[in-house]
């Protein structure tokens, strides 16, 4: 298990700034959502400061597929700090530009409504997403971790700002708490053996604010009943599943 420390958490974000695919980055790091679940955003998700998670894509038979969370605990909603906000009112702009050029050439701009497709409007396929992140990891000079220490780097900064695992679980998706307390010690054992004197001055800093806990404390009880309702409903339902070829 490997996550960045502060500092290098700046380095990157100074390194990435006017990126294509800055505020997806940015929002791994604020939220530690999965890879699939952030090319899964759409605009629709996205109400006042809270954003839901509602769909994947992930690549299936080397195509990009548009697909429900496997679990009921990936269906969730997440309050965004004013710092996150601002990096997607940036993408959004980016994102009506990319659409005006496709329109404006007379081509179709697909209504999928994603917030980080490719040029084209559609889907994005995840490998893609590895091949930007490890060009840009590897001229930041920071630790080359996997982008899937992003969410490691998140959960190391929550657990060191004192959120409860419950609470980390839900923020998450995880399914299992109980397991996530085992990787929360883990957690914490990297962090005390951490070179850096302390994580805490850096919290809610603007380096990673979005764990302000009395924001996630108001969303709980209706995180609990989405998931009640919706796993009555997965069970009488197929499973969505749309491809689309690149």
């Amino acid at each position: 298990m490997a996550f960045w420390e502060p500092s290098e958490i700046r380095t990157f974000l100074t390194t990435i700034q006017g990126h294509r695919l800055e505020a997806l980055f940015y929002l791994a790091l604020t939220t530690g959502l999965r890879k699939a679940e952030l090319l899964g955003l759409r605009w629709s998700d996205l109400h006042g400061d809270t954003l839901s998670v509602r769909q994947t894509v992930v690549r299936v038979a080397y195509t990009p597929t548009i697909e429900t969370p496997k679990t009921a605990a990936g269906i969730r909603d997440l309050i965004l700090d004013p710092d996150t906000l601002d990096h997607l009112r940036v993408r959004r702009d980016a994102w009506e530009t990319e659409r005006a050029a496709i329109t404006g050439a007379g081509e179709t701009w697909p209504n999928h409504d994603l917030m980080f497709p490719n040029l084209t409007g559609q889907p994005l396929m995840p490998w893609r997403i590895d091949y930007h992140w490890r060009a840009l990891r590897d001229t930041s000079n920071v630790t080359p971790i996997r982008f899937h220490d992003l969410r490691h780097t998140y959960a190391s900064l929550a657990i060191a700002s004192g959120m409860d695992v419950r609470m980390l679980a839900e923020r998450l998706g995880h399914g299992a708490p109980g397991h996530l307390a085992v990787d929360a010690q883990r957690h914490q054992t990297l962090l005390d053996a951490a070179p850096t004197a302390s994580l805490e001055p850096h919290l809610g800093s603007g380096l990673c604010p979005g764990l302000d806990l009395e924001p996630l404390l108001t969303l709980r009880g209706r995180n609990e009943q989405r998931r009640s309702d919706r796993k009555s409903t997965r069970l009488n339902s197929s499973h969505r599943c749309i491809s689309y070829a690149v």
